[in-house]
């Protein structure tokens, strides 16, 4: 009788939860990206050509307050949560938490897609055979969450501050607020426990990386990068400190053209602006309903006298899910899409 009475207050707090529940937001895993002066300000030593790599590896946003045997306390952007001391049943609602518990030997019981996907991304989908999807993200659905009766709900922090109590009823609650791969894996390690396979797995994605420049020296030698994305009608330059930053300006060490600026997650340019674009070599990633620009773009004679389109340096992106999200799994098929492109 107990349970029936509790699952039946857990529906009708649903209700309210539905009710308050923050619009779906139209871009990648994070709830907004940041203004360029905010992204800026996280950005405090770089150059023309290089990034400080302390910029991507900062304080995780989850630390351990106390734990034992069976229950672990921990503190968040939101607050503290006591959660079991090796939670089976995750729930998340960013889908690069389910790469980082995924990268940790960790499967969540449900997850949300990436916006605009009926499915998960692709790079995690193999793992994810059993995993429940619980909606869009942005838009998860409440009452599946609550029927897989979850123990712990892992979630960014915007998209579940306005929430965060009622959430917290249905199970703990962990949000975090890390932007890059490294702090995210971190504290979701720490959320789950297992600090040193943390650790382990970012040494891992090290060697990758060192083996991927290794790699691409000799097509790289010399020549100037930049990534053209299209989104609806904005073309944006994709800087230094955004999604894309990461892999290719600090994990492939790869030397951004003067039109990227490192201290921004991107520059919207205008269609006249394309002839600045001169890098020798070009990424374009049409992304959401960005498909008929970018096919436009490609049939334009200010694009088809640039220097990479002359010199068949132009690399097209068109599985773009992995690329607009942090998390260690997109990162590593981030760095194979550009060994495939360049070293085929």
């Amino acid at each position: 009788m107990k349970q029936i009475t509790h699952f039946l207050t857990t529906l009708l707090l649903l209700a309210l939860l539905v009710a308050c529940m923050p619009a779906p937001v139209e871009t990648g895993q994070q709830a907004a990206e940041p203004a360029a002066d905010t992204a800026a300000s996280a950005a405090k030593a770089t150059t023309a050509t290089q990034i400080d790599p302390a910029v991507f590896n900062v304080e995780p946003s989850v630390s351990v307050v106390a734990e034992d045997s069976e229950t672990r306390t921990v503190r968040h952007p939101l607050g503290e949560t006591t959660l079991p001391a090796a939670p089976e049943r995750s729930v998340v609602f960013d889908e690069n938490l389910a790469d980082s518990l995924l990268a940790l030997g960790i499967a969540p019981v449900g997850s949300v897609t990436y916006y605009g996907l009926e499915g998960f991304s692709k790079h995690i989908a193999p793992m994810m055979d059993e995993v429940a999807n619980i909606g869009q993200s942005g838009s998860p659905n409440l009452e599946q969450v609550v029927l897989l009766q979850p123990d712990l709900i892992l979630s960014s922090t915007s998209r579940a501050e306005e929430i965060y109590e009622q959430l917290s009823e249905i199970a703990p609650t962990v949000t975090v607020n890390d932007q890059f791969s490294y702090p995210l894996l971190r504290s979701i390690a720490r959320t789950m426990g297992v600090e040193e396979e943390g650790e382990a797995r970012i040494a891992t994605y090290e060697a990758k990386a060192t083996a991927a420049r290794e790699a691409l020296a000799d097509a790289t030698a010399g020549k100037s990068v930049a990534l053209l994305r299209v989104f609806g009608a904005e073309l944006r330059v994709e800087g230094g400190i955004g999604y894309t930053g990461p892999v290719l300006w600090e994990a492939l060490g790869l030397t951004p053209h003067s039109a990227v600026k490192l201290d921004t997650w991107n520059t919207t340019i205008s269609l006249e602006q394309i002839p600045e674009l001169t890098a020798d070599i070009l990424f374009l990633m049409p992304e959401i309903d960005g498909a008929e620009l970018a096919q436009n773009l490609q049939e334009n004679p200010l694009w088809q006298g640039l220097p990479a389109v002359q010199n068949g340096e132009v690399y097209l992106l068109e599985d773009y899910s992995h690329w607009l999200t942090f998390g260690i799994l997109a990162n590593e098929k981030a760095i194979d899409d550009v060994l495939n492109q360049l070293t085929p």
